[in-house]
């Protein structure tokens, strides 16, 4: 067992003896003993180092009865040189030697190990002397003549503070291997912010630059900033425990040292002293962005699900009930009309299956309502198409139609516009606003489109109730539905603004109670 590094500094010993066994000892060692339990000592290795022979011999003879091993050597120099081969646990020393004296082997060996503590003794009141032996790092020191017990009693000290210090060291190592083996960062950080304890994934995910580890806060490690969390996307934990005493788990977004944002959910905790009270907390830092990403994938796979199910199916299932009815009811007179209803029917029953070709394909791919696939589109031909797929809804609830104030028959003298989309996403916001406008008109629809430099807008108005204006700011809110509503799923107008934000565009609301409502698209032309 050791004892770890300790070194005294004896200076020209003159003390007189007290006790028979004192004869063994020149009466310039010793003056007096106190009967003391040096157990502790037993297991030392101890370098006494000393020029004068006579005190070496003798000083080393009275060790010997009282630690495990004593080295000796006569200067500073050949001191070094036991130091370095036997790596004794305590170093006694006088100052004035030839070659290296006792101050300059303890400079050095205090630049190896600044934890070994000295203990210099010593016969004179040197006060530049002992300055500079507090400068270096000696603890104690022993005015002479020496009283041995004192001696005893500095040894024994010094002992039992290595043995505590090298307790709590161990201590600490043992807590930090426990830590350290934990895949996650953990952190244990006082009321001020600073952070007393790290592990290694918490040091992996440190700022660049930081070298100090005793000198940074939590969130300089988490967020790179000098002040404390204080939003509502980023509430402070340890604010948080400081209030309610209790632990807490919260959500930030942390940054790696290359800038990249991970989503983490943050488990803190206060750490209780024996009276009750806490100064210091423990948090544990989980990343759960795949899991975040998951989660979100999981829920645009049922937005897709349930925007195909509610819009994309039943924008092609209209014509096929609107022209089956129209069949079954005999409103068409001849061969060529029903030629021509079949038609319709045959090519929407088409389309359905062809979108639940592709929907069963995306999601098995796992692909996203936001994926934007811009082609050249030609805004015309989707709306003609719209239209034709709702005339017969429109026929039996006898509705007009006017479009760039022209009616359906003169609908091929309208200008045409093209515009950079996702074809099948700007059908079905034109169906989604069409079909609501055809829900609620009671007696016509008009549709304005135009080109205004870079942009085209879009205005589709109906004569229905109209909706109040505390409403308008909840309209395009998922799942939302007015009260009064007719019938129907509340998602409609929220897809059909997530289309026009995926396309970079802009879509607002007019409307009056009693006197219809109008929806205002702008979408960016992107082919100039």
């Amino acid at each position: 067992m050791s004892c770890g590094g300790l070194i005294f500094l004896a200076l020209d010993v003159t003390i007189k003896p007290k006790y028979s066994f004192a004869n063994k000892l020149s009466p310039s060692i010793i003056t007096e003993m106190e009967p003391l339990d040096t157990d502790i000592l037993k297991e030392l290795t101890v370098l006494y180092v000393e020029d004068d022979p006579q005190i070496r011999n003798e000083m080393g003879a009275f060790l010997k009865r009282r630690v495990r091993k004593v080295l000796m050597a006569s200067n500073g120099k050949k001191g070094l040189q036991q130091l370095e081969a036997h790596k004794p646990d305590m170093v006694i020393t006088d100052i004035r030697m030839p070659e290296m004296d006792g101050l300059k082997m303890s400079e050095i060996i205090k630049k190896k190990n600044r934890d070994l503590p000295i203990i210099l003794t010593t016969a004179f009141d040197d006060t530049e002397l002992l300055m500079k032996a507090i400068d270096i790092g000696i603890d104690k020191y022993i005015k002479k003549p020496i009283h041995m017990n004192t001696l005893i009693q500095e040894m024994y000290n010094c002992c039992k503070l290595y043995y505590m210090e090298r307790t709590i060291k161990e201590n600490e190592l043992f807590l930090q291997e426990i830590i350290d083996g934990i895949e996650h960062p953990i952190m244990v950080i006082g009321t001020d912010y600073y952070v007393k304890l790290l592990n290694r994934v918490a040091r992996e995910s440190l700022p660049p630059g930081i070298t100090d580890l005793n000198k940074i806060t939590c969130h300089q490690i988490s967020h790179n900033r000098d002040m404390p969390c204080d939003s509502k996307e980023h509430l402070c934990p340890l604010e948080e425990i400081q209030q309610t005493h209790r632990s807490t788990t919260v959500i930030h977004n942390h940054y790696l040292p290359n800038g990249e944002s991970r989503i983490c959910e943050i488990v803190a905790s206060p750490l209780w002293k024996s009276d009750g009270t806490f100064n210091t907390f423990i948090e544990s830092v989980h990343d759960i962005t795949e899991r975040k990403r998951a989660e979100e994938s999981l829920h645009k796979q049922r937005e897709q699900f349930i925007s195909v199910l509610i819009h994309d199916l039943k924008g092609p299932l209209i014509p096929v009930l609107g022209y089956a009815g129209r069949l079954l009811s005999g409103k068409i007179k001849n061969e060529e009309q029903r030629d021509d209803a079949l038609r319709i029917i045959e090519k929407s029953t088409k389309e359905v299956l062809k979108i639940i070709e592709m929907t069963s394909h995306d999601l098995r791919n796992k692909s996203s309502l936001d994926t934007v696939n811009l082609t050249d589109t030609e805004l015309n031909q989707i709306l003609f198409k719209v239209v034709i797929n709702f005339a017969p809804l429109m026929e039996s609830k006898k509705i007009n139609l006017h479009i760039n104030n022209k009616t359906v028959e003169e609908y091929n003298k309208i200008e045409k516009i093209t515009l950079k989309a996702d074809g099948k996403q700007l059908q079905s916001m034109i169906e989604n606003l069409f079909g609501n406008a055809v829900k609620y008109a009671k007696s016509i629809i008009t549709i304005d489109f135009k080109k205004v430099n870079s942009h085209i807008e879009f205005l589709i108005t109906d004569d229905g109730p109209g909706i109040p204006d505390k409403y308008h700011k909840k309209i395009f809110d998922e799942y939302f539905q007015a009260p009064g509503s007719k019938k129907g799923t509340g998602i409609g107008l929220y897809s059909a603004k997530k289309v026009v934000e995926n396309h970079k565009g802009e879509i607002s609301i007019q409307s009056t109670p009693g006197e219809g409502t109008s929806f205002a698209i702008t979408l960016p032309r992107g082919n100039e």
